[in-house]
């Protein structure tokens, strides 16, 4: 027991202190700010994409219309008839509210989407402003790439 006194005392092994090394917080916040930066660009481009386009207004040629009618039957005529009756007692204005509503719908979502693009790049630009910050540089030198 007299040896053990003089035994060198070994102290317990701790964790290695975490180092910030590549994920710090800046890098979290640029990753999260080019996340949803793509996101809103890519739902901006689907709504463009799928913008409402004004329907051409109804063209009839008569001229050609009365030239095909000249050599039909009695029967044909009639059937041409409850056709045209039917296809021409669509109100028109129907098309028109429904282009209204669609572009209602439109700019809604545009806004939507470019305001997740417009958050996405803000959350970008403070991503690289604590970058700049955190390595004690300035934040002119930053944006130096902008030529400002």
């Amino acid at each position: 027991m007299r040896g053990l006194a003089d035994l060198e005392r070994m102290e317990p092994e701790t964790a290695p202190a975490i180092s910030p090394g590549v994920w710090d917080t800046s890098r979290r916040i640029l990753v999260v700010g080019t996340t949803i930066t793509l996101l809103g660009a890519f739902l901006t481009g689907w709504v463009y994409w799928r913008r409402p386009v004004e329907p051409p207004p109804l063209q009839i040629d008569y001229d050609r219309l009365e030239a095909e009618t000249e050599n039909l039957t009695v029967e044909q005529s009639f059937k041409l008839w409850d056709l045209l009756k039917k296809k021409l007692r669509r109100d028109p204005r129907l098309d028109e509210q429904r282009y209204v509503e669609a572009m209602l719908w439109y700019r809604r979502w545009l806004g939507v989407t470019l305001g997740v693009l417009a958050l996405g790049i803000a959350v970008l630009l403070i991503g690289f402003f604590l970058r700049s910050h955190h390595k004690s540089v300035s934040c002119l030198l930053c944006f130096s790439w902008l030529n400002l």
